[in-house]
């Protein structure tokens, strides 16, 4: 369940750009969208210039690879789309029905995609994108029949993690579960484990050391003490609250790990935004100043850099926030529509 939706208003209503077709790979991409039409534009580094554009669904995700990109495309179709370096596409699979296909990785020999709306984890053979059998959702899915499968995690081992919410969709508005799931998995689809955590894992799966991840898990909409981001450890699952809601007044969006930083936006009550800076060893929680109201999603670079998507209405575009500082720069970097998503090469 996106509670993103409310907050990521539509911005605007220009068409996508004419498609051109890239003579290099571009530094950056960028997924950008109105929920009505959406457009993923190549840039060279620090937004010197924008190379060309590839229309996309309202509703999507794009994932990095070693060969290029996929795209996960959940509004007018259910489909992934693989890109080349250059955004060129390189092949299209149709996805089940309605599945709403939540997120992709990449393994040694398949690409892994979860469904939200499926009791499957499709899985597609990398050399020539034959599906391989689909791995069985069945024994985490929930009352309604649908597992409500999110992130799925390479860890350093080899082994995937898959973070299942199993809210109940049955009724008019959905139910949080006492409990949601995280689900672990060899290489090959067989699955190891299955780990009860806090209900409403959200943002992607945070990997601290070889023995910890960290979990966003927002519970219900509210702000509650027992919900924030939680560190689970993968030798005897034990799973410890580090930063609640109620420190952070409001629901967690986006996590991502940058040198020893922690870095968390979080949605308030109102559906402004703001941005903090966690040390996970000393617990020092630090608000981020400036134009943080209305933030999207969080990139680290490798240049100290961290790349924030603003979709501020009639504002919108790429800010940035050196790793040094405690304020996001003031500079935006225009895009045509609001910024969903980041990637650099």
């Amino acid at each position: 369940m996106k509670r993103l939706f409310t907050l990521l208003i539509i911005t605007s209503c220009q068409a996508p750009s004419p498609v051109k077709t890239l003579e290099t790979p571009p530094d950056l991409v960028i997924l950008e969208s109105d929920y009505t039409t959406g457009l993923i534009s190549g840039w060279t580094s620090n937004f010197e210039a924008q190379l060309g554009t590839l229309p996309s669904n309202g509703d999507a995700k794009i994932v990095s690879l070693s060969n290029g990109y996929a795209l996960l495309e959940r509004s007018q179709t259910d489909a992934v789309t693989f890109l080349d370096h250059q955004l060129n596409i390189v092949h299209q699979h149709a996805l089940p029905e309605r599945s709403n296909p939540h997120d992709l990785i990449e393994t040694d020999d398949a690409y892994w995609i979860s469904l939200y709306q499926d009791p499957r984890i499709i899985r597609l053979n990398k050399d020539n994108y034959e599906p391989i059998t689909a791995i069985d959702g069945q024994r985490w899915t929930d009352t309604d029949g649908r597992p409500e499968a999110s992130d799925l995690h390479v860890h350093f081992d080899g082994t995937i993690f898959l973070t299942v919410q199993n809210l109940d969709f049955s009724g008019v508005e959905p139910i949080s579960p006492t409990s949601s799931q995280l689900i672990h998995l060899q290489s090959n689809g067989e699955i190891i484990n299955q780990y009860a955590i806090p209900p409403n894992p959200f943002a992607p799966l945070v990997a601290l050391d070889d023995d910890h991840l960290l979990i966003a898990c927002n519970h219900s909409w509210g702000i509650e003490e027992d919900a924030g981001l939680w560190r689970f450890n993968l030798n005897d699952q034990d799973q410890k609250l580090v930063v609640s809601e109620t420190q952070l007044n409001g629901n967690i969006l986006d996590v991502i790990r940058h040198d020893e930083w922690i870095y968390i936006l979080v949605s308030k009550l109102d559906f402004s935004t703001v941005l903090y800076r966690f040390n996970e060893t000393t617990k020092a929680l630090t608000t981020i100043t400036g134009s943080t109201s209305s933030l999207g999603c969080l990139t680290p670079s490798e240049n100290n850099t961290i790349y924030v998507c603003d979709r501020q209405i009639g504002q919108h575009g790429i800010r940035q926030l050196e790793s040094g500082t405690l304020q996001l720069k003031n500079v935006l970097f225009k895009t045509t529509l609001a910024p969903l998503q980041i990637l650099t090469r």
